[in-house]
């Protein structure tokens, strides 16, 4: 769901902030770093720093503390919240040790938080995954099923049980093609420049395209058959779903040849494949 825009978010991007966020990019052992690092630097400032009136006292012996690991072990439990009591701020240390306890909670909180989205993060991934996998099985389905019903049409031509009518099922199939052919085509148009998208592999990409051009070997195969038995087919709208189909595939390799996934042998190779068939269907279309 996108953003929408308000008088409050008008001119400004949420997605662009998160994504150049330096908090998005932090780790947690860079937070962890900088809150140990901060503890050390106050307890240095408690060592260092004391007057008459701003100083850490031991609360029992009611002596000043000039000790490193004692301003520091201060430090630490007064991040930490722990406060024992045994070592008790005076005067401008009091704010000092304020503004620590502040600094500790938030950090506490930001570590705390970049744990649990650790957690999420390896969770949503996973959902992820599972639902960009799923995708990828339904235009697998969608193309399976394209060809049986393709062959199944071939078979009835061959028995000749064929008919004009069954001839005009064929718009409704390519229909649904070129809906498979829009969603496969969504895979590639998503913007490269986010980090958040999951890219297909060159792996299914191959077997996609693949998978198109035997739809349309299917397809030849049956306007061959109808050509052989005599069975109409053609019409207006068949035949410019038909060849819009053709467009659309060819803009899928165009973006396939963008995307880069694939290597210039298995590009190569698919460019010749899809040229062939094409020229045959619309060889077909011009001769009905």
């Amino acid at each position: 769901m996108e953003l929408k825009i308000t008088k409050a978010t008008k001119g400004y991007d949420f997605r662009k902030f998160m994504k150049r966020s330096w908090f998005d990019k932090v780790t947690f052992p860079h937070i962890f770093l900088l809150w140990m690092a901060a503890i050390f630097v106050f307890g240095f400032v408690y060592y260092q720093f004391p007057t008459s009136e701003s100083f850490l006292l031991y609360t029992l012996d009611q002596k000043v503390v000039h000790s490193l690991p004692d301003a520091v072990y201060f430090s630490f439990v007064t991040a930490t919240t722990t406060g024992f009591g045994d070592i008790t701020p005076h005067g401008l240390f009091k704010i000092l040790s304020i503004a620590e306890v502040v600094m500790g909670l938030l950090l506490i909180a930001v570590v705390t938080s970049k744990l649990i989205s650790i957690k999420q993060d390896i969770i949503l991934g996973e959902l992820y995954d599972i639902s960009f996998q799923e995708r990828l099985n339904r235009l697998r389905s969608s193309l399976i099923l394209f060809r049986q019903n393709i062959t199944n049409i071939i078979n009835d031509v061959e028995q000749e049980k064929a008919t004009t009518k069954k001839a005009g099922d064929i718009e409704v199939y390519m229909s649904s093609f070129q809906s498979t052919l829009q969603d496969i085509s969504a895979l590639f148009s998503q913007s490269k420049s986010s980090e958040f998208i999951k890219r297909i592999d060159p792996l299914n990409t191959e077997i996609l395209f693949n998978s198109v051009l035997s739809c349309w070997e299917r397809l030849s195969d049956l306007y061959t058959e109808f050509e052989a038995k005599k069975v109409k087919w053609d019409n207006e709208d068949n035949t410019t779903t038909v060849i819009y189909c053709l467009k659309s595939t060819e803009n899928l390799l165009a973006q396939i040849k963008k995307s880069s996934t694939l290597s210039s042998t298995v590009i190569k190779d698919l460019s010749t494949h899809s040229k062939h068939i094409h020229q045959e269907i619309k060889k077909k279309i011009q001769n009905t």
